[in-house]
């Protein structure tokens, strides 16, 4: 059997800090047949001059931030791949990483995407993620996230989508359904692509021995407000996008229960509400909510617009498995 070229796809923005720790970890990948495509929306560190030195990328200087889809999209014109690896900058792979993620998706054709074992950089033996769960309104927060890795995943072979952080998908898929809906700018992007392809029929593989390390929303910081801003606003237009009608109508009660569970959690220095408000006044958070939906529900017409016919039971066959619960998404960080 040949060996498929895997393009690497890395966007970067003022990431000098873990850039290099990164583009190292691709280079040094088992599997050799790739190509690392790098984009920097503007950035103003010394990444740029870091990428010009290096003779192993290619890489696309942006005049401004354009956004993580958008800079993502810049990249597929440009790869020659079958296979695409998208990289937040502040993760590092394990050598066996792609290898080990390639694998599912050369042994089973209905299965576009993948997703693997993403461990905190910082606490090794703690999971970020593998792969994303979803919320009744939209909102995703990554399966296992902050438990002790002790193999409970190891078993499994499947996940709903995989976090955009580390991922993996067939080029093929992505010709057929479609790239990166810009509009998001940042996080949930990754969900949205996610489910579109779910609904289109195809299916995420987990590949658990596949480790990957993220520094938590280094580029941002964790818990800064614009990143509350458009998780907020972007789980209301994926829910707009692909829920059937009945969430849809239910979309406000099942947000007005998980917002009483994040009260709680601010109210007890908990959970993400809670670690915002130790850097941010409570009044702030309140502000940035508003904000969202405002430019959420604002752009409802859109984005019901951009709605195509629904398989209500594929839906549910691929949600109601990987569903979170609201004490999960409120109380854990």
């Amino acid at each position: 059997m040949r060996d498929p070229l895997v393009s690497f796809l890395v966007v970067n923005w003022n990431g000098e800090e873990f850039l290099e720790e990164c583009l190292n970890s691709i280079a040094g990948q088992s599997y050799k047949n790739f190509e690392i495509i790098v984009v920097d929306n503007a950035s103003t560190d010394h990444s740029r001059s870091l990428l010009q030195h290096r003779k192993d990328i290619q890489f696309i200087l942006n005049d401004s931030n354009l956004g993580f889809g958008k800079a993502n999209n810049q990249a597929l014109t440009v790869g020659k791949g079958e296979f695409v690896a998208f990289i937040n900058n502040d993760v590092v792979l394990d050598p066996h990483w792609l290898e080990r993620m390639l694998d599912p998706l050369l042994h089973r054709k209905e299965a576009g995407m993948c997703a693997g074992k993403t461990l905190s950089y910082q606490q090794r033996d703690v999971i970020d993620n593998t792969g994303h769960l979803l919320y009744w309104d939209g909102l995703n927060r990554g399966r296992g996230r902050m438990q002790k890795d002790c193999g409970q995943f190891d078993s499994i072979h499947d996940a709903l989508l995989p976090s955009g952080c580390a991922s993996f998908h067939r080029v093929e898929m992505l010709q057929q359904i479609g790239y990166f809906d810009e509009e998001f700018y940042l996080y949930g992007d990754d969900t949205e692509l996610g489910m579109r392809a779910r609904l289109a029929g195809w299916e995420c593989a987990f590949a658990p021995t596949a480790i990957a390390y993220h520094c938590y929303s280094a580029s941002t910081a964790p818990y800064h407000p614009p990143k509350f801003f458009y998780v907020e606003r972007n789980r209301l237009w994926v829910a707009l996008k692909y829920f059937p009608v009945e969430l849809l109508l239910l979309n406000p009660l099942f947000s007005f229960v998980r917002y009483v569970f994040h009260f709680i959690a601010l109210i007890g220095h908990k959970g993400v509400s809670g670690e915002f408000a130790k850097n941010e006044p409570w009044w702030k958070l309140f502000a940035l909510w508003f904000r969202a939906q405002i430019s959420g529900w604002g752009a409802a017409p859109h984005f019901l617009r951009k709605r195509k016919s629904l398989n209500r039971k594929r839906f549910y066959q691929c949600f109601l498995p990987n569903r979170i619960g609201v004490k999960e998404i409120a109380f854990i960080p």
